[in-house]
């Protein structure tokens, strides 16, 4: 894959939407001295080169009751597992994120839970 090189007005709006993925182009246009259509090309092509892959909403789950967050490390019998065994963790909605590592674990799993 071939790296994208950006320029100082690619790395301005970058700064600015990975700070506030919602801010308007054209607040963003003004403040990099360009116009708005400039940034939504700008964005258009970061997104078609891969740069960009989408946006999200950060949601704080101690507002929805899940108050607790624990890290699991967990050891696998053998390494042809892997594939079997995350998928299986992708049915536990209760597991927000998990990473192959090396070291001590094999995998290591984030968890939000609700509180007893």
């Amino acid at each position: 894959m071939e790296q994208y090189e950006l320029d100082e007005l690619d790395e301005k709006i970058l700064s600015m939407m990975v700070k506030d993925a919602r801010k308007p182009f054209l607040e963003v246009a003004r403040e990099c001295n360009v116009s708005g259509a400039a940034i939504h090309q700008r964005i258009q092509k970061l997104i078609h080169a891969g740069v960009v892959k989408g946006s999200e909403f950060i949601i704080d789950n101690s507002k929805i009751g899940f108050k607790t967050c624990a890290y699991m490390g967990l050891f696998l019998q053998s390494s042809d597992q892997y594939a079997s065994i995350t998928e299986a963790l992708k049915q536990i909605p209760e597991i927000v994120e998990c990473h192959h590592t090396t070291g001590k674990y094999d995998l290591f799993v984030k968890i939000y839970a609700r509180d007893n």
